[in-house]
């Protein structure tokens, strides 16, 4: 977001290597090549169509130096249906104020994609301040689809485990990581 941008952008105004984008990177335009590129909270998962994934990893493969790396996560498919999904709630004080987000998911199985029914409610004094709603769809994907679209773009798949644990990736795990190496 451009306030995020902004506020990165002032706290390390000094840092002459930093410098900050506003962009989607299926267009993101740069003439540099790099030795890593991440993408973390799970950006892959808001990507559900296969023709936009390609897209995602064929330009991360165009920003990446001969034998860079790729750090990504995303949801699992094995955890999300092992486990399944279940409502949540949770609460944070911020300056006085309690903010209660509340989570209830609904799973849509023939596509892989599971839509995070968000609603959110400010209280100052035990009075209502503000409330408001989002729906995040989340695709979950296996190893084995990002190896594929990894692949077709000259990506090696390195490794994938549970990025909750540091562990082997099992069927429980939701939160995967992988890592992939340009050929």
């Amino acid at each position: 977001s451009e306030s995020m941008l902004k506020e990165a952008t002032s706290l390390y105004k000094d840092e002459e290597k930093l410098r900050f984008f506003l962009s989607d990177i299926a267009t993101f335009e740069c003439d540099e090549e790099f030795d890593l590129v991440t993408s973390l909270f799970h950006v892959v998962s808001y990507i559900s169509d296969y023709g936009k994934l390609q897209q995602f990893f064929q330009r991360v493969s165009t920003l990446l130096k001969s034998e860079g790396l790729f750090i990504f996560d995303y949801w699992s498919t094995s955890g999300v249906i092992t486990n399944g999904v279940s409502e949540t709630v949770r609460t944070a004080e911020v300056d006085g104020s309690v903010i209660t987000r509340k989570a209830r998911s609904d799973v849509r199985h023939l596509e892989n994609i599971v839509d995070v029914n968000f609603s959110f409610e400010i209280t100052k004094d035990d009075k209502l301040v503000d409330s408001f709603e989002e729906v995040h769809s989340m695709r979950h994907y296996t190893p084995a689809e990002l190896i594929y679209f990894a692949d077709i773009v000259g990506l090696t798949h390195v490794t994938s485990f549970d990025s909750m644990s540091i562990n082997e990736l099992t069927n429980d795990a939701w939160a995967s990581m992988s890592v992939f190496r340009k050929k």
